[in-house]
Parts: structure tokens; sequence; C-alpha cells
């Protein structure tokens, strides 16, 4: 039996809007459009007993609609992770990669599989544009498997679970572990992989990292409910922002802009409403990283429950800490906004935004629903800059 009920197990972020593959023993394959928790998983996993576990890239508003490329519609993604594959001198190319990736863009990966042959080096939730990034990696000599990192309808190998090839699970490795693996094999590829390898446990699971930590979310998209507009929504991974958002604010004659904490990043809400040729124009503008998404695929979302817990070993007990998006910052310009969008500012009210529905303001017009949306500027000023 390859699972049992003591088996250590592992799901992804958004674990709730992916599709599933399970390689059974026949060969046959089973589809699962969503796993909700770890104990789902398990109790998967021990009535089919696969060889091999598999999870989308993707996160699927609506799962049942994929089914081949050519139904791969735009407006059904949410997010996608990037994830590359590397098979041909793995220790040394992943290090390269890593590196790469690190000095160009900031980024470290969120986790690094060990796998049948050599290395899955995943970035969870990005939206760098793929074949242009896939090109980038590969001219500057970086061996990747190109196939896998550009195509959106790939499954990747599932942390934690049995490969049926090796006969080994897919096991955690850190890059201090890689890196060490090198060293003490004096650069060997060979005998670098060969002391990899002979680390992990074989049948039992053993991370040798904590995993990333588990999310739950909701989305509301940015497109206002029932019409053609749309209010902008930017996420950030710096800080250094307000210079660009002022700037944006009264080129756009945009009145507020919501900068929201979701802790691993910012993100920017204007409740004013764009038709989505205007919208372009400011994401063009912007240096967000979810600018080459929105203009991509038109829409994106907006995490409004989004609630993560990170599992922290402490004193020997595991802790779990929740932490929810703050309204950290109201920025202000000094123009005037008459389209506002109603069920976005519902959003911000339950954040803490000061925001009066019961005056009426004839300056306001009805975008999406109620029309009585009044900012209360005296209560914000502490907040805006």
């Amino acid at each position: 039996m390859l699972y049992n009920k003591e088996s250590n197990l592992w799901l992804p972020e958004d674990k709730s809007w992916r599709i599933y593959k399970f390689v059974l023993s026949n060969g046959k394959f089973i589809q699962l459009n969503k796993i909700r928790c770890i104990r789902e998983l398990r109790e998967y996993l021990i009535k089919y007993q696969p060889t091999d576990v598999y999870y989308s890239v993707c996160c699927f508003r609506n799962r049942l609609e994929v089914t081949t490329k050519q139904k791969l519609k735009q407006y059904n993604i949410l997010s996608w992770d990037l994830v590359f594959d590397i098979d041909e001198n793995p220790v040394i190319e992943s290090k390269k990669l890593i590196d790469y990736m690190d000095k160009n863009y900031k980024l470290n990966p969120d986790y690094i599989l060990v796998t049948n042959r050599g290395f899955q080096i995943v970035y969870l939730k990005n939206d760098l544009l793929r074949d242009e990034l896939v090109e980038q990696i590969t001219k500057s000599g970086i061996k990747i498997d190109k196939d896998i990192t550009k195509d959106l309808m790939r499954v990747v190998r599932l942390p934690l679970t049995y490969m049926k090839k090796s006969g080994r699970v897919a096991e955690f490795i850190s890059i201090d572990e890689l890196y060490s693996k090198m060293v003490e094999s004096f650069f060997s590829e060979g005998e670098a992989m060969k002391s990899i390898l002979s680390s992990q446990s074989g049948g039992k699971a053993r991370p040798t990292i904590s995993a990333p930590p588990i999310s739950t979310c909701k989305y509301m998209s940015n497109q206002v409910e029932g019409t053609k507009k749309y209010v902008l929504y930017l996420e950030y991974f710096k800080e250094n922002i307000k210079d660009e958002l002022l700037s944006l604010g009264n080129e756009y004659n945009i009145p507020y802009l919501y900068v929201i904490d979701y802790d691993d990043y910012l993100a920017v809400l204007s409740l004013k409403t764009f038709d989505l040729r205007r919208l372009e124009k400011i994401y063009n503008r912007s240096s967000a990283s979810n600018k080459n998404n929105f203009l991509k695929f038109k829409k994106t979302y907006i995490p409004v429950t989004a609630e993560r817990i990170d599992i922290v070993k402490q004193d020997g007990m595991i802790k779990r800490f929740r932490r929810n998006p703050v309204l950290r910052l109201v920025l202000g310009s000094t123009k005037e906004s008459k389209d506002m969008s109603y069920p976005h500012s519902i959003f911000l009210k339950h954040l803490g935004a000061k925001i009066l529905e019961e005056e009426e303001n004839p300056n306001i017009k009805k975008i999406g629903g109620n029309p009585k949306i009044i900012l209360a500027e005296k209560e914000l000023r502490n907040l805006i800059c």
C-alpha cells in the first residue's frame, strides 16, 4: 500500500481552485476538479492508491470548463505558478536558474522538489510572461524544459507523493541543501545528485523544508458586475510605490487609492470605474506585478477573504497564526470622481474604510449597485497622504 492514514501530505496554495490528476496502477488516470483539504486528499489517495499524482499550475475560476487547450478560456484563469523542470545536469543548472531569477527578478523559489531525474523549481502565483522569460533564460545558457514552463495546461508533480518510475517519494529540498551537496561532492554532478537521492527517505515522505503557507481565498473580479466597467487593482512586491500611485491618480483622475497589505505583497484598489481601453493605459504606465496578467487576460481577481495560516513549530508544538488583509493607507489626489463601484466599496468597508451609504450625493453616479456612496473624508484624514 502506497498511502495510509499516517502518510505525510501537502497541498498547494488555493488548493480548491486547482485540478488534480491521479495515475492508477492499470495506467488509466482520473481527474479531480476539487480537493479542499489534506484530509480529503488522504481519503482519495487511500481509495485509489495512485502510482503518480499531479496538480495544475493554474488556478481556475471554473474547473469544469477546463478540458482541452482549445477550451482554455482566458477569463477562466485566476493565477498561475511558474514551474521549471530541470533534468539535464540538474544540480548545476538548478543553481544557475535560481541565481538568474534572484539577480534579474529578485525572486526565490517557493519550493524545490526532488523528482525522478532532477528538480522541479516552483515560484507560486507568479504572472511573469512565460514565453519571453523562457527565451531569456535559454539565451543565458540555462538548460530547462521549455515546454513545461510555457504550458498553462500543464500538470506537475504533487510534492510528497509516490513516483512510480523511481519508487521514491517526491520530497522538498532547500536551496542551502542543494548547494551544500555540490560542495560536498566537489561540484561533481553525478556525485551531487547521488548524494541528494541517498539522503531522501525512500518510501516515507520527509520534507526537508517547511511547506509554503496554507492559504484560503475567495475572489471578486475587478470588473463591476453587470456592467462593462472595471476598477483599478494593482499588486506590488515592493514598498516604495507612493510616488507612482500619486502620479497615476493625478494623471487619470483617480480620487482615492486604497493600499491593502496582504502580508506577502501590497495591493492597491480604486473605486473609480473605467472602460477597458482606459484601464489598459493605466496598467501600461504602472510597474505592478499583475500588470502582464491583466493585459493578457483583460481581467484580474481580488482576494476578498484572504486568510493565510502560517504553521510554525514553537517549543515543540505546532501553532497556527492567522493573518488577514489590512487597509494600510489611503492616497488622495485633488481630482474628483463621479462613477464609483458599489460592490467594491463593500469590500473596502469590511476592511475598515469609512464609506457612508445613508447620505445621497448628486455627483455620484450609480455603477453596479447602490448610488449612495460617499467617502467619509474627515474620518480618513489620518490615513490620506
